[in-house]
C-alpha cells in the first residue's frame, strides 16, 4: 500500500469511527470511491473560511455516503435476488437514511439553515439526473454528461456556496477524473460499457484522457 492509499483510508477510518453505527457492517463502506470522497470533500473544504467547518464537512460527506449507498441499491435491485441479497439491500437503504438523517442534524443542530437548503437543491439535480439515466436511453455523450453532473453534484455545491477559487479549472477536472474515469467498477460505469460498442469505450477512454490532461501537474 503506497502513502496515497493510506492517506486516503486514514481519513475514511476517522470519518466512520465517528459516524458509523455500531450495527452496521464495516464491509458496506469498503468501495474505493468512498475513500476518495471524502479525501477530496475533506482537501476542499481546508480551502474554506467558514464557522463550524469541520461540522459542514462532516454533513457533506454524510450524504455523499447516503447518495453512494442508494445508487447501490436502485443498480443492483432484483426481485430475483436471494434472500440474503434483499436482506442485504434493505440494510443499505436504511444505512442510506441513517447517514442522510446525520447531514440534516449536523447542520439544524448549528442552525446552519442556510447552508442547508443550498446544499439540498444540489442534491435535488443529482436526483434527478440519476432518475434519468434508470429510465431514458441516452447517447453515451448525454449519459457521460450526466454521470459527471452526479458524482461532482456535491461539490459544486461547495464551490457555488463558499466561492472556491480556481474550481472549474483546477478542482472539477480532478474531480471527475479521480470519481469516474479512474473507477471503471462503478455500477453506472460498468452499465455504459457492458452495454455499448466499441465506439462508447473509446468514447469513454478518450473523456479520460482528456480529463487526464489537464489534472497531470495537481497534487492529490
Amino acid at each position: 500500500m503506497n502513502s496515497k492509499s493510506d492517506k486516503l483510508l486514514e481519513l475514511k477510518s476517522e470519518f466512520l469511527n465517528k459516524y458509523k453505527h455500531e450495527y452496521i457492517k464495516s464491509s458496506f463502506y469498503d468501495d474505493e470511491i468512498l475513500a476518495k470522497q471524502i479525501y477530496l470533500i475533506t482537501q476542499m473544504m481546508k480551502e474554506v473560511r467558514t464557522e463550524h467547518r469541520e461540522l459542514i464537512t462532516d454533513a457533506l460527506i454524510n450524504m455523499q455516503i447516503s447518495l453512494n449507498i442508494h445508487d447501490e441499491v436502485d443498480q443492483f435491485f432484483s426481485d430475483d435476488d436471494s434472500h440474503q441479497s434483499l436482506e442485504n439491500n434493505q440494510i443499505k437503504v436504511l444505512m442510506g437514511d441513517y447517514h442522510s438523517s446525520l447531514f440534516y442534524k449536523l447542520l439544524s443542530k448549528y442552525r446552519k439553515t442556510e447552508a442547508l437548503y443550498h446544499f439540498l437543491g444540489y442534491i435535488k439535480i443529482i436526483n434527478e439526473h440519476k432518475v434519468d439515466l434508470l429510465h431514458r436511453n441516452r447517447s453515451k455523450i448525454e449519459y457521460l454528461d450526466k454521470l459527471e453532473l452526479i458524482y461532482s453534484g456535491l461539490f459544486n455545491g461547495i464551490a457555488s456556496y463558499f466561492n472556491v477559487k480556481d474550481y472549474h479549472s483546477n478542482w472539477l477536472p480532478l474531480i471527475q477524473y479521480e470519481l469516474i474515469y479512474q473507477n471503471p467498477e462503478l455500477p453506472w460505469i460498468k452499465n455504459l460499457l457492458e452495454n455499448g460498442d466499441q465506439d462508447t469505450y473509446d468514447y469513454f477512454q478518450q473523456r479520460k484522457e482528456l480529463l487526464q490532461t489537464k489534472t497531470i501537474y495537481q497534487q492529490y
